[in-house]
């Protein structure tokens, strides 16, 4: 799977698709900061990413420039190499979210996509509220991802949500590991 994950802020592909983050995908973060350290864990596991300086809160001020960037990598990718799965937040209360979710739609409508490429949602710690419902769960082991979430000390909080949140997913899908879960639309 060839993935190109779009991330409003450094975090969400670790909590939210870490399974998804291989040296075969990329990444483009929106936000213009990594307090968390996110692109030393990306060099380190060898994913491909960008950062763009958008500021936080700011992004539906920017949506035609996230649709130019979000155009200009499904049509030309790294080297010309095209993406079978694009993966996207889901909506949610969060703003910067949403203005990703809807440039998103807008550049896949108009760029040339290739035939047959999925479009999956990730959730966000609220996305539930507005009905999201996952269709597609993918497995990650438990000791992976708690490597990953104890990269980030200076919010311990959000170990105890993400813990929470997979474990629910895996026994909600009657799986002994933890899982992410995918909203999946052609």
């Amino acid at each position: 799977m060839k993935a190109l994950i779009l991330a409003p802020h450094p975090d969400d592909p670790v909590f939210w698709c870490f399974s998804l983050l291989k040296p075969e995908s990329k990444v483009i973060v929106f936000s213009d900061m990594d307090k968390t350290g996110i692109s030393a864990l990306l060099d380190e596991m060898q994913v491909p990413y960008q950062m763009h300086g958008v500021k936080d809160n700011h992004f539906p001020e920017y949506k035609p420039t996230l649709v130019h960037i979000i155009e200009q990598e499904l049509q030309y990718g790294d080297f010309g190499e095209k993406y079978d799965t694009l993966v996207i937040p889901s909506r949610c209360h969060n703003q910067d979210h949403n203005a990703v979710w809807e440039a998103a739609k807008i550049a896949a409508r108009q760029s040339a996509r290739i035939p047959g490429m999925e479009t999956w949602e990730y959730p966000y710690w609220t996305s539930f509220e507005y009905q999201f419902k996952p269709n597609r769960l993918k497995a990650v082991s438990k000791q992976l991802k708690q490597a990953a979430i104890a990269r980030f000390p200076e919010v311990p909080q959000w170990i105890k949500y993400v813990s929470a949140y997979n474990q629910y997913l895996g026994a909600w899908n009657n799986c002994a590991c933890w899982c992410e879960a995918f909203h999946v639309s052609l």
